[in-house]
């Protein structure tokens, strides 16, 4: 039950329903449903329960259907000509859309070095981006962000420090649409290696339902 444009996650057969309300509760009912019950008193109710299973059915048992995206402003991150005299960086924004209830985290990792196609590397982040250091790492801003005071660096799987995959964005609370701008900063030494450096860098983000 769905389009392009639309999605029906889940359906009941009845003849109609009504809102009811006043200055201390509300009532949402719907009429002509059959439902079960996972109760075995009252008996006259048909009761969907055994020692392994129980089913709750009808319209006011509906649940939404676990869902969550991660959407990126843009494809690619360009650092520019980098220098010894400052630190370059360039950012992308990401919004996480999600009913999981109790939050989403994201994680961050790279298929390599941030190198040339003839060897040279620029070297993961040790905590701060200096100009001249020759260090290459990322930032965070937004309330989910989990790096806005610091720099740190992107793991890979050869690397031999920072090695642990990074929890870049976290909530423990239901996020409708959070944003967080993702930052890469890279500051060139003078014993760096030129060349057109470049790195894959993978976005991985789960909901906690």
């Amino acid at each position: 039950m769905s389009s392009t444009s639309y999605i029906i996650q889940s359906s009941s057969v009845n003849c109609g329903g009504n809102t009811s309300a006043t200055s201390s509760y509300a009532l949402f009912d719907s009429v002509c449903e059959t439902v079960s019950t996972t109760s075995t008193s009252p008996t006259t109710i048909p009761t969907m329960l055994s020692s392994s299973y129980a089913i709750d059915d009808g319209f006011q048992t509906m649940k939404d259907i676990p869902h969550i995206s991660l959407t990126l402003s843009a494809s690619s991150i360009a650092l520019g000509t980098l220098s010894t005299a400052s630190v370059a960086s360039s950012s992308i924004t990401t919004t996480v859309k999600t009913n999981a209830s109790t939050g989403y985290s994201s994680t961050v990792i790279a298929d390599g070095a941030f190198r040339t196609s003839k060897g040279g590397e620029m070297i993961n982040t040790d905590g701060g981006i200096t100009a001249g250091d020759g260090e290459y790492g990322f930032t965070t801003s937004g309330s989910d962000g989990q790096y806005n005071s610091s720099d740190t660096c992107i793991p890979y799987s050869s690397a031999s420090t920072c090695t642990t995959v990074a929890k870049i964005y976290a909530s423990n609370t239901l996020p409708a649409n959070s944003t967080t701008t993702f930052t890469l900063k890279a500051a060139r030494a003078t014993t760096t290696p030129a060349g057109n450096y470049s790195q894959t860098i993978t976005l991985i983000t789960t909901g906690t339902f």
